[in-house]
């Protein structure tokens, strides 16, 4: 069965809020087959990046960077023995 990862860093009710809808979405009943794993930014390891078909990544832009908690190699947790490319636009 394919797994999409869900990733995200949801530090404020409204992240949250996006990030659930998200995870609702992708657990829709119209979609069959399919295995959605959640994981917070800081619990998500290589493993399960490797494991996955297809991955969302969720974080507010700080500045016009993502958090800290998604992409720093020396945050605990990270995922900083996968080479991931991130394009952040803002608004």
């Amino acid at each position: 069965m394919p797994r999409l990862l869900v990733v995200h860093h949801a530090p404020t009710p409204a992240v949250r809020s996006l990030a659930d809808a998200v995870v609702a979405g992708a657990r829709d009943d119209a979609i069959e087959g399919v295995e959605v794993v959640v994981r917070e930014a800081l619990d998500c390891r290589a493993a399960d990046v490797l494991a996955a078909d297809g991955l969302v990544l969720g974080t507010p832009a700080n500045f016009g960077y993502l958090a800290r908690e998604v992409h720093s190699g020396d945050a605990p947790g990270t995922l900083r023995s996968v080479p991931l490319i991130f394009e952040v636009m803002p608004g």
